[in-house]
């Protein structure tokens, strides 16, 4: 397929929960990920909400993580949690793989627990089709960085991307992993008032905006190589690896 012309327009927007009463619409299959309310501050909530809404994307209401007493499930297999999920009729599923955690989880947890992004979407993907789940939208997270990341999810079945550290950095985190301590230093993960006097909910929300359009701009660029009008139509045939193991586990084919 030849590539499109820098002026031929790409549709990147994406329709979720269509079989719903109000389905979401975004932009762009981008969307800011579930990260726990308590954890973040008032002011870093409402720079992400702004952000998002310029970029015409959403943002995940967030989460207060497990309760005392509760159990939780270990999220090690795909196949029996889709089928679990998949009895409360969803209108889209969101996986969370390797290496996808709190920014202060323990780095031998991030790098040695659950099943990394590539195959869970695979495992995911093969289970919807078994099983002909045409009207359940598909969203990724765990460790998507770079862009190209995001067009591989989308080429491997996913319908969007949830992203949490990269939109963290875009408004300003460093990295300290002291997000369970309360004394993030730059204000975003914390509620002590002299921490979050630091934060400037405008500044973050300009820098998040850059942040999306460059992620906007470059999906259109990856489409438009790919001969693609429409971010939707890529697929696995747009793939191919030179690292045995993951043709060998996964429908990308070896070069």
């Amino acid at each position: 397929m030849l590539p499109l012309l820098d002026e031929q327009p790409v549709t990147l927007g994406v329709t979720l929960g269509q079989k719903c009463d109000h389905p979401i619409t975004l932009s762009m299959p981008v969307l800011i990920s579930h990260m726990s309310i308590g954890v973040l501050s008032k002011e870093t909530k409402m720079a992400l909400a702004l952000a998002s809404r310029d970029a015409g994307i959403a943002i995940c209401s967030g989460e207060g993580g497990p309760q005392a007493g509760g159990n939780q499930d270990r999220p090690s297999r795909v196949e029996e949690n889709l089928e679990a999920a998949m009895n409360s009729d969803p209108d889209w599923i969101t996986i969370d793989g390797r290496p996808g955690a709190t920014g202060a989880a323990p780095v031998q947890l991030k790098d040695h627990v659950g099943i990394p992004t590539l195959y869970a979407v695979e495992h995911t993907r093969r289970f919807f089709d078994r099983y002909r789940m045409r009207d359940v939208e598909l969203i990724v997270t765990g460790g998507l960085r770079k862009l190209a990341d995001f067009v591989k999810a989308i080429a491997l079945g996913a319908n969007a991307m949830a992203i949490a550290t990269s939109a963290m950095i875009a408004i300003g985190c460093q990295q300290y992993r002291a997000c369970h301590t309360g004394n993030c230093p730059v204000g975003i993960a914390t509620q002590r008032n002299e921490l979050r006097e630091r934060f400037e909910i405008d500044s973050a929300r300009a820098m998040a905006g850059n942040y999306f359009e460059v992620v906007r701009e470059q999906l259109e660029e990856y489409c438009r190589v790919l001969g693609k009008q429409d971010i939707q139509q890529l697929s696995v045939e747009d793939l191919v690896t030179t690292d045995g193991e993951v043709s060998g586990h996964t429908a990308i084919e070896h070069a």
